[in-house]
């Protein structure tokens, strides 16, 4: 984790997250579920499908890193989960800048957890419920049953803007892991004396070979 804290808890967490997409063919639905919630449901389902096909096929970290760049570009709200990283700095920040760090930041993220993602886990994903957080945003809770270990929950934050349903975050049961990207990325920030175009060339780096 390049000293960034917290790596063993994340890594063993994350494993645990990998199991999810090596078993999608065990989840449930609930059995009640509104309009609203069966889309926060569809959009988890979808990324957790396209999640299992890419571990079946995978046989490599680059291009588990490949993979999850284009899940994260077709499930997750990148837009969102980069202004919330760096926060009030944002506002500062030219709009060439944004992009370009959206563009990074996914990669990072993508090189980041491909370390982490196991290849061969098993086990049973079940979504539990789903509730609404606020308006147009809900949290899929899930349930991860893996064989010799207990159960965990992972919370997947769902936000609905202009008609489609995006991923926010995902939260297990110690670690918020939107909150900890942005423990780790304004830590760099500062490191770099709030130059978000130092930050922009380092990120690149930071998990390169």
């Amino acid at each position: 984790m390049n000293g960034n804290g917290g790596g063993s808890v994340v890594s063993r967490r994350l494993a645990l997250t990998g199991a999810i997409a090596c078993c999608f063919g065990g989840m449930a639905f609930p059995h009640s579920v509104g309009a609203s919630d069966r889309a926060a449901v569809n959009i988890v389902s979808l990324m957790l499908e396209e999640m299992g096909q890419l571990y079946r096929t995978a046989t490599t970290e680059s291009q588990i890193a490949d993979g999850l760049e284009k899940i994260f570009s077709n499930y997750a709200d990148m837009d969102v989960i980069s202004r919330s990283v760096i926060g009030p700095p944002w506002r500062r920040v030219s709009v060439g800048e944004r992009e370009e760090f959206t563009s990074v930041f996914k990669r990072y993220l993508s090189e980041k957890y491909a370390r982490y993602f196991p290849a061969a886990l098993k086990g049973q994903y079940e979504i539990i419920k789903v509730v609404e957080l606020k308006k147009d945003q809900h949290s899929v809770e899930s349930k991860v049953f893996i064989q010799e270990s207990y159960p965990y929950r992972i919370r997947w934050h769902v936000r609905r803007y202009r008609g489609k349903s995006l991923i926010v975050n995902l939260v297990t049961d110690e670690i918020n892991l939107l909150s900890l990207e942005r423990t780790v990325i304004r830590s760099l920030l500062q490191q770099r004396m709030g130059r978000m175009d130092r930050l922009i060339a380092y990120l690149p780096t930071r998990y390169a070979e």
